[in-house]
């Protein structure tokens, strides 16, 4: 399996574009991206589509949900060449459920391989409860996974987000491994070794892969915007790394 600390979507608050300012801000990203480029829009509090720009290695634009029950992702259907009647249209390409309670989130686009639909999944971006150094892990398959994060054991079941039991106190090497339980027994699904440190908070997440028994990990590195998080930390890391 390839190392999943190189694939990292990078978090900043200096987003472009639609910048949500208050209330419900939704965050999304290809999880990979489809085959053919799409543009995708989102209501906007005029009523009228608005576009967002949607990369798969890093966030370009945040949006403010207009309802806090649903989030949903419109495609636009253009005009038939040649037909003078034809119209500009709408369709619902992706929606997801809004959880009760977040305040930001990150959308996850899966888009099918021929694109035309995609499915979703959301994470809490929300930091209260995440502590500089921290880790939280999210597990969007279908089994239960047990793992260990530096030498130090836990358990997940399918759809639950946890706070790992390790919080990095300076720069570090640390290993993360996963396995899920089969009728042939457990395996190790994961196993990798990533850089940790106080100067940033570490998002995982994994799901099941389009192959039967296979899976898929990403990674978020959140970085510290304050600067004095950086002369603290014992590591090269440097200011300019923060979002801003």
């Amino acid at each position: 399996m390839k190392n999943f600390f190189l694939l990292l979507i990078l978090l900043s608050s200096a987003l472009h574009g639609a910048e949500a300012a208050g209330g419900i801000k939704v965050k999304p990203v290809w999880w990979r991206a489809p085959s053919q480029t799409k543009q995708l829009y989102v209501e906007g509090k005029d009523g009228k589509p608005a576009p967002v720009r949607i990369l798969s290695m890093c966030i370009l634009d945040s949006f403010e949900a207009t309802s806090d029950k649903e989030v949903i992702l419109l495609d636009r259907i253009e005009p038939v060449l040649g037909d003078k009647t034809s119209k500009v249209s709408w369709k619902t390409y992706a929606s997801a459920a809004l959880p009760a309670g977040g305040h930001e989130w990150l959308m996850l686009l899966l888009p099918s391989t021929d694109g035309l639909s995609c499915q979703t999944r959301m994470m809490s971006l929300d930091e209260s409860s995440l502590k500089w150094g921290g880790t939280r892990f999210t597990n969007f398959t279908n089994e239960q996974l047990v793992g260990q994060i530096a030498g130090k054991p836990f358990s997940v079941t399918p759809g639950e987000s946890i706070t790992l039991p390790f919080v990095a106190t300076r720069r570090s090497v640390v290993e993360v491994i996963l396995a899920a339980d089969s009728k042939a027994g457990r395996s190790i699904v994961f196993s990798s070794k990533g850089i940790f440190s106080p100067t940033k908070r570490t998002l995982l997440f994994i799901i099941n892969g389009r192959e039967p028994g296979t899976y898929e990990t990403r990674a978020i590195e959140q970085p510290n915007p304050d600067p004095k998080a950086y002369e603290e930390d014992e590591s090269d890391a440097k200011p300019a790394e923060a979002s801003k």
